[in-house]
């Protein structure tokens, strides 16, 4: 682009985008003022030079291409999609269509668009959040291929977990009236800390108000990819019967759910759902819906009922018999994995009864004791009865031939009264008993939900808390325990419910205020911010286990930017606001020096930040096991108050500095990566330091240990003494 056409697109574009101050700067620009007299970041942002730098190609289809490139503007890696080669307009305006279909979508699991723009040739093209991880479809791969440690973790109900956010994803898009229409396990990005992205939507389009109106012709070649046989756009196999049908070219939302049942088809089985020797033959598939059902299959893990039945109702041949929405398919997930019966599973009295004992196992053995003997109690009373209302008639009938044997009868019939009050006797005493039996099993699964608490197990911690609700939906604690757990799950939806039940409302107005307003939205981390600094201002016993319930269900949920804002803010607060947090991203690592903040106390923000460098020397930190799961290599702790060190990523870890601090163990570093390990003035076993087979460099205290000694270490190392 020449200078006379930058100046004329500064003109015409920039005033537009400018706010008030812009807008005084842009004038200062355009009426001659020296340059030498701005800012040095302004005369960056005026810089002619191109903004991004091409780096390594990710990916490539039939017409476009990803790459990873760095914003030197933003300084930060980003995705970058173009076309191959150079198109028809209608591809272009095809390609553009897709970066504003994306930018209009802001949601966790939608890979989030930043930029928009064209070359100095005229190619378009935009940029977009760089995903590090696996595709769904390399992990089902590394699935089939009995990848220990991939199955170890992708396990069937994190695979579902997976499958709910992308049907969140979808159901989002729909609301804002876009369909997908290429919903396949290769465009579902998940990065090694959970985080999933729904990507590639170059098929999607908007939702017109007739959604099942008939395509034209042009609009036909755009809505269909061409294969080799230039027919079919899309990927057969995850198509709906209307998108491979040329005679049928309506779309709609069921055109995704279908995608979604393909979708659920390959995660439970680890096989594609319509398969064929040829293109032609996986058409026909599809059109006359010709496909095994998941229970057909002989699989190692066999598929449940309720889930078979979710993914044929999703996969109907019709889009009137598939689920009405996205919600609605999540629904049915959500009610298998909480132990109900799928909608799309009808289930018969038989199966609704199987899976309440299932839920309810050891309340039904229990009750259907008391009940076994309630009914036994109930047959000998009447027995004994009937038997009493015999001899009575007996007696009437021989009253006149003996007055003694009419007080016979009469005494009998006393002795009769008698056992049937013990009889009542014995069952107001059976009664108290199952009463004592449910107070005696209240104190222990209250004991076990504060255990799994304290070991951040806050999911059956919750499952425990809406036992003892379901068992007594009326004790005001149970109900304000169950209240607790929803919150910290970020359920707020569920907690506004709970604590509408709660006798003395106005003691917890704040958090049912909160609960009201994010029940149907999703919390600003801004918002669960401040909640957080209200919760350190109540009472020890809310605060721990609530703030620590919050921190986590916000580590599975919010995108990674989120989650270090928060934890730049949290120890903030922590430091009295005098705190410093220096987090740099360094070749797509991040690492972060809290050195020399002398007020904050712990660093739980910091649990399950993916850290590779952590300098807390200079600090009063005593307890780093928060982030002794974190990924770390370089783990800096010189002056801090650290005594012991139970634990580190031995697979990560390279150095370490316990230089002025009083760790005197080295066991946690046994068969580590370490590299290089700085050592205090305190004496310690060096033999853990035997296995590490990286190790280069070990600094240690001068005059603590004698040459013997480290000799006969046999440490394939150099020793510097200081």
């Amino acid at each position: 682009m020449n200078n006379s056409a930058k100046k004329d697109r500064l003109d015409s574009d920039s005033l537009h985008r400018l706010d008030q101050g812009s807008e005084a700067l842009y004038d200062l620009v355009m009426s001659g003022n020296d340059q030498d007299e701005l800012p040095s970041d302004v005369l960056e942002i005026m810089d002619d030079e191109p903004r991004y730098e091409q780096k390594d190609d990710i990916a490539s289809g039939g017409m476009k291409k990803i790459s990873s490139a760095y914003d030197k503007l933003f300084r930060r890696p980003v995705a970058k999609a173009e076309l191959k080669n150079k198109s028809r307009h209608e591809v272009i305006s095809n390609f553009i269509n897709e970066a504003r279909i994306m930018a209009r979508l802001e949601h966790p699991n939608i890979v989030p668009v930043y930029d928009l723009d064209a070359n100095e040739e005229g190619a378009p093209f935009f940029t977009m959040k760089l995903s590090g991880g696996k595709n769904l479809e390399e992990i089902i791969e590394l699935l089939n291929n009995k990848d220990p440690q991939i199955s170890e973790y992708y396990t069937r109900d994190r695979l579902l977990e997976i499958f709910l956010k992308i049907c969140d994803a979808v159901a989002y898009a729909h609301s804002k009236g876009i369909l997908h229409l290429d919903i396949k396990p290769a465009n579902i990005q998940v990065d090694q800390f959970g985080a999933v992205l729904l990507c590639d939507w170059g098929l999607a389009r908007e939702m017109s108000q007739e959604e099942n109106a008939n395509l034209s012709d042009s609009e036909l070649k755009y809505e269909v990819e061409q294969s080799l046989d230039g027919k079919i756009k899309g990927t057969p196999g995850f198509m709906a019967p209307e998108q491979v049908d040329p005679q049928n070219q309506k779309r709609s939302a069921e055109t995704d759910i279908y995608g979604l049942g393909a979708l659920l088809y390959n995660i439970l089985t680890l096989r594609k759902p319509l398969t064929g020797a040829s293109l032609d033959q996986v058409i026909n598939n599809t059109l006359a819906g010709l496909f095994p059902s998941p229970l057909e299959l002989n699989l190692t893990h066999p598929v449940p009922p309720g889930l078979n039945a979710v993914v044929m109702k999703a996969m109907a041949l019709e889009a009137i018999d598939r689920y009405a929405s996205a919600e609605k398919l999540a629904e049915d997930i959500r009610n298998y994995q909480q132990g109900f019966a799928t909608r799309a599973q009808e289930a018969g009295f038989g199966t609704l009864i199987s899976l309440m004992l299932k839920r309810y196992k050891k309340q039904f053995i229990l009750g259907s004791i008391i009940f076994v003997s309630f009914i036994a109690t109930i047959l000998f009373f009447l027995v004994r009865l009937k038997h009493e209302q015999v001899l009575t008639n007996e007696a009437l009938v021989l009253s006149t031939e003996s007055e003694a044997r009419l007080k016979t009868a009469h005494k009998q019939l006393q002795s009769s009264e008698a056992e049937a009050r013990q009889l009542l006797f014995d069952l107001q005493e059976e009664k108290n008993e199952r009463l004592a039996l449910q107070q005696a099993t209240f104190p222990q699964l209250r004991i076990m939900i504060s255990r799994f608490q304290s070991k951040d197990d806050f999911k059956q911690a919750r499952i425990l808390s809406q036992l003892l609700y379901n068992l007594d939906p009326k004790d005001n604690s149970i109900i304000l325990l169950a209240a607790y757990t929803s919150f910290g799950a970020l359920d707020f939806s569920k907690a506004n419910t709970l604590f509408s039940k709660l006798k003395n409302q106005e003691k917890y107005q704040w958090l049912i205020e909160f609960s009201q307003k994010y029940s149907v939205q999703q919390a600003p981390i801004a918002e669960l911010h401040r909640l957080i600094q209200q919760l350190s201002r109540t009472p020890n016993h809310l605060r721990k286990n609530l703030n620590n319930n919050l921190l986590y269900s916000i580590t599975q949920s919010y995108p990674l930017e989120d989650r270090f804002e928060l934890a730049k803010k949290m120890l903030h607060d922590e430091s009295l606001n005098h705190s410093h947090f220096d987090l740099q991203l360094i070749d797509g690592e991040y690492h972060l020096s809290l050195a020399n903040n002398k007020t904050f106390g712990h660093i739980k923000p910091l649990h399950n930040l993916p850290l590779v460098s952590l300098d807390l020397s200079n600090t009063p930190c005593v307890d780093i096991s928060p982030v002794e799961n974190t990924p770390l290599k370089r783990l800096i702790l010189n002056g801090s108050r650290v005594v012991e060190i139970l634990k580190i990523n031995t697979k990560t870890i390279q150095e370490v500095d316990v230089r002025n601090t009083q760790v005197s163990n080295v066991t946690f570093l046994k068969n580590s990566s370490i590299e290089t390990l700085y050592l205090n003035k305190h004496w310690t076993d060096l033999k853990p330091l035997q296995s590490c087979e990286n190790l280069t460099k070990l600094y240690l205290k001068d005059l603590l240990y004698s040459p013997k000694y480290i000799k006969n270490l046999g440490l394939n190392c150099e020793i510097i003494f200081y």
